[in-house]
C-alpha cells in the first residue's frame, strides 16, 4: 500500500467514526464496542450484524489489546502529519476543480492563501515563475488555477504580469 493509499484508508475510517457519532443508534453501538474492547477480551468486539457493518472497516476496532493501541497510535501519527506544516508532502496535487462556482472559488481562495502564506525575502508578492512553481506543488494545472485566481479577484497582478499578490 502506498503512503497516499494508506492516508486515504485512515481518513475513510475516521470519517466512518464521525458519521457514526452523528447517529444515536450507531453512537451507542460505538460506545459499546469501545467498552468491550477495554475488557481485554481476545476476540474483537465487532460482529457481522448489520449494525456493526460500518465498524467492520475500522482496522483498530477489529483487533484486540495492544495491537489495536499500536494501530490507533499509528493513525494518530498519520493524522498529525497531515495537519502539520509539511502536509503538502503527503498529498497528491489537485487535478479536478469543483463544478459548482462557489465551491470552486472557495477552493481557489484556499489554495492561493496557502501559496502566499510564506513570503519570499519579506515581500508580499511573487513573480510569475514563483507563483507558478508554488501552484504546481498543489495543483496539476497551475496555469488554469492562476487564471482563475485573477479572474475571481482573489489575486491581483501588475499591469505587465510580473508581480502577483493576494487581493485585499
Amino acid at each position: 500500500m502506498t503512503v497516499s493509499q494508506e492516508i486515504q484508508t485512515i481518513i475513510k475510517q475516521h470519517r466512518i467514526i464521525l458519521t457514526a457519532l452523528r447517529t444515536p443508534k450507531l453512537r451507542e453501538r460505538f460506545r459499546e464496542l469501545l467498552a468491550q474492547q477495554d475488557t481485554g477480551e481476545k476476540q474483537p468486539p465487532v460482529t457481522q450484524t448489520s449494525l456493526d457493518k460500518p465498524f467492520q472497516q475500522i482496522e483498530w476496532l477489529n483487533t484486540s489489546g495492544s495491537e489495536s493501541q499500536e494501530i490507533l497510535g499509528h493513525h494518530i501519527d498519520i493524522l498529525n502529519t497531515l495537519l502539520g506544516e509539511n502536509s503538502i508532502m503527503y498529498t497528491s496535487p489537485i487535478s479536478d476543480l469543483p463544478v459548482d462556482w462557489e465551491e470552486r472559488k472557495a477552493l481557489v481562495r484556499s489554495i492561493c492563501k496557502r501559496v502566499f502564506a510564506t513570503p519570499i525575502a519579506n515581500r508580499d508578492w511573487l513573480t510569475e515563475p514563483e507563483y507558478n512553481a508554488r501552484l504546481s506543488m498543489l495543483v496539476t494545472d497551475a496555469v488554469t488555477l492562476r487564471r482563475y485566481s485573477i479572474d475571481m479577484g482573489i489575486v491581483t497582478r501588475s499591469d505587465r504580469g510580473e508581480k502577483y499578490w493576494l487581493a485585499q
